[in-house]
């Protein structure tokens, strides 16, 4: 499969800049990740940031409670950092889900707080295999002033 991926990536999309975002799929068969680090040109890292103009992005490539943790204080700080206008936080497993199976607990308890405190505008994740989004929210709660959107990008 990952011949068929990276033939097709490097067909149409060789002049495009993507920013890759690792989920179980990616991990299966590969519980390091250096295959689709070495084809996507990932950085190396569980967790890391790009800014592209005025649209800075946070990227989580990790599952363990531990190293979500650590991501999560890292881009605090980050963020903090960035003067961008819009901020971006992409990860695998959604913190509001629509799976109630394929949920991550990890997820729903942490990153919400995340992107509240760091002025986050949108939130982009997959793992569900639908699309769904949520209103602009703060603290779980509707928030249309000052929320940030979630996205389930994962069809």
């Amino acid at each position: 499969m990952w011949s068929d991926i990276l033939s097709i990536f490097s067909q149409y999309f060789a002049d495009i800049d993507f920013v890759q975002v690792f989920g179980n799929h990616e991990y299966e068969g590969n519980e390091d990740g250096r295959y689709p680090e070495a084809m996507n040109f990932v950085p190396g890292e569980k967790y890391y940031s790009v800014t592209y103009g005025n649209v800075y992005v946070a990227v989580i490539n990790c599952y363990t409670v531990s190293d979500m943790n650590e991501a999560v204080e890292w881009i605090k700080a980050d963020a903090a950092n960035s003067d961008a206008v819009w901020k971006v936080l992409t990860l695998h497993r959604p913190p509001y889900y629509t799976n109630a199976i394929g949920g991550s607990e990890t997820s729903h308890n942490l990153i919400p707080a995340l992107v509240d405190e760091a002025g986050f505008n949108v939130v982009f994740s997959g793992h569900d295999h639908s699309y769904a989004r949520t209103e602009p929210m703060t603290g779980g709660e509707v928030d249309e002033q000052n929320g940030a959107v979630y996205f389930i990008v994962g069809a």
